[in-house]
């Protein structure tokens, strides 16, 4: 109650038959700063490591035209049921976009529960990215079903030893071994994960990184591309984000950059 009524400006709001209190921002940040101070020591990576550059990159794939329709349909829908409602959730609209993340990703799951495919061309953009590339890659994915489609792709063109996978679906004996294979085996090229190995793991035999698909989570976007950029990597980090152009990939991709 103290810090709310020393720092934050709060205002109430009503949901239905329920109301809360919401901090809207911060007051008194100078006076904040000074009394933590003397508890707390800060410093960056940059400033303690001298570590290569981070290179960002996009690389752009258009819908095909049945995600084009699938997304506006979705995009129309969702607008008329927002212009319906007398307040909106912050929640309800995270859900749509990620929905309409996910059609730019070429899959969606219908009213019943069920894996519904689309033709994509997001694929066929990774894999355009590493043809250009011929050193070890990992790609981030944030939907299970782009890890399960993205192995299989590379386990088609570069055969099956080139990809492992690190996420829910991978047991503990299998991470382990797939961790080990894409360090040591130079025909493992490809380690593709989310946010399971985003945090602890050292992957600096990767001097590039793929954003396949994403969300808001500002510490797994960080935590991702510390996996390679990190004592031991010697070569400059390229990260490059797919992103469909005007949709909402962009403004994805804008509002974690504004967080960081």
């Amino acid at each position: 109650l103290a810090f709310k009524n020393s720092f934050a400006n709060v205002r109430r709001v009503e949901f239905g038959n329920r109301s809360y209190e919401k901090i809207d921002s911060y007051k008194n940040l100078d006076e904040l700063i000074a009394k933590i101070a003397t508890f707390s020591y800060r410093k960056l990576k940059s400033e303690c490591l001298d570590l290569p550059e981070k290179i960002f990159m996009n690389h752009y794939v258009e819908h095909t035209p049945e995600q084009a329709q699938r997304y506006m349909e979705l995009k129309e829908e969702a607008m008329t049921q927002f212009s319906q409602e007398s307040m909106v959730s912050s929640t309800s609209v995270l859900t749509t976009m990620m929905k309409l993340h996910q059609i730019n990703c070429g899959h969606v799951i219908d009213d019943e529960g069920r894996m519904v495919h689309i033709p994509s061309n997001r694929i066929k953009g990774l894999m355009e990215l590493l043809e250009l590339i011929d050193e070890k890659v990992i790609i981030w994915a944030h939907f299970k079903e782009d890890i399960r489609l993205i192995t299989q792709a590379l386990a088609e063109e570069y055969g099956d030893s080139a990809p492992v996978h690190y996420y829910g679906g991978t047991t503990t004996a299998e991470r382990a071994l797939n961790l080990e294979r894409f360090k040591r085996d130079p025909s493992c090229r490809f380690f593709v994960s989310n946010e399971t190995g985003s945090k602890g793991l050292t992957l600096v035999q990767a001097p590039y990184a793929i954003y396949y698909s994403y969300n808001y989570n500002l510490e797994t976007w960080l935590q991702s591309q510390d996996r390679n950029h990190r004592i031991g990597q010697t070569k400059n980090v390229t990260y490059t984000s797919i992103i469909t152009p005007k949709t909402v990939d962009e403004p994805i991709i804008k509002a974690l950059k504004k967080k960081s």
